[in-house]
């Protein structure tokens, strides 16, 4: 996803379970891209940087050791042991790749303070309870931390700019939240990695194109930008433009009345086990008695009446 204008240019899918890694995607010289922590490996990184890009990615010690400036292994929590809380300061570090290449980077923390430290340990004990482990106290400890890494040096921008450019990375979040609460895009109906799913993801992918190059079309590229002062978000623009393309797509307006019969045979179920409910043979035979009629009324739980009535 571009950051500043909003657009998305890049999007990977994967029918198995497959780790998170930059080797996913293409770099050019020049790039500067941003990522969560899921991305923070040395393989990854590497294939980033040799082909010209700056990383900003959401450091994670136990995934990514890194050295000191003399070669040897920097222990982060013992280097983060003095910082007070709602402080921050900068960690210069190198890591070695597989191909034995040494890369400079940065460690900017931050020490969340109160409540929010708190609030961090507790997600920290909730996910080991999940996992049927117990956290060590070194993981709670840099639990209280918000680390980012960085291939930027300080004098291009500084730890503050970097915490702050990082936390605006949570937009390509809402991006991929409004894909699933707009056009469900999380609702795949078929078997995954069938061609019909092929077809409905690359479908649903297509829609969301649709849209966002119509509210594009109407509102300019400017109403997106994250390079100045915004007045709306996307999701009320993209909740119209649904509404407004959705008759276009399926035509309602062009409908022929004439072939609901055709169209009644195309919606016929499949073939299936459980056949589709009627009534018993011998109910049916009861209700063509001319003194009989059955209905059936949803009061909390389904109850039926049977109401006998004079047929003149």
């Amino acid at each position: 996803m571009e950051l500043v204008n909003g657009q998305w240019s890049v999007v990977s899918g994967q029918w198995s379970v497959v780790s998170e890694t930059l080797k996913h995607f293409e770099f050019a010289p020049g790039d500067v891209v941003m990522m969560d922590r899921g991305y923070c490996r040395r393989a990854g990184v590497a294939w980033a940087v040799v082909q010209g890009a700056q990383l900003i990615v959401r450091y994670h010690p136990h995934l990514f050791p890194v050295q000191d400036r003399t070669g040897q292994p920097l222990n982060v929590a013992a280097a983060l042991r003095t910082l007070p809380p709602s402080g921050t300061t900068t960690l210069e570090v190198a890591c070695q790749t597989d191909q034995g290449q040494t890369i400079r980077a940065w460690v900017h923390a931050y020490h969340l303070s109160g409540p929010a430290a708190e609030k961090a340990r507790r997600r920290v004990r909730r996910e080991a309870q999940k996992g049927g482990y117990t956290p060590k106290a070194e993981t709670l400890f840099l639990a209280e931390f918000v680390m980012v890494l960085t291939t930027l040096p300080p004098d291009v921008l500084s730890a503050e700019t970097v915490l702050q450019l990082y936390r605006c990375r949570w937009q390509v979040e809402l991006l991929i939240k409004r894909w699933k609460s707009l056009l469900d895009l999380d609702q795949l109906r078929a078997r995954a990695g069938s061609p019909l799913a092929a077809v409905w993801l690359s479908g649903k992918l297509l829609y969301a194109v649709v849209i966002d190059r119509r509210c594009r079309r109407r509102c300019g590229d400017h109403w997106a930008r994250l390079d100045q002062q915004r007045s709306q978000t996307g999701w009320r623009l993209w909740n119209m433009m649904q509404h407004e393309l959705e008759p276009l797509i399926t035509a309602v307006a062009c409908w022929d009345t004439t072939k609901w019969p055709a169209a009644l045979h195309a919606l016929t179920e499949r073939r299936r086990r459980r056949q589709l409910q009627t009534l018993p043979t011998d109910v049916m035979v009861w209700l063509h008695t001319p003194a009989t009629k059955l209905t059936a009324t949803i009061s909390g739980r389904t109850q039926v009446h049977v109401h006998h009535q004079l047929v003149a």
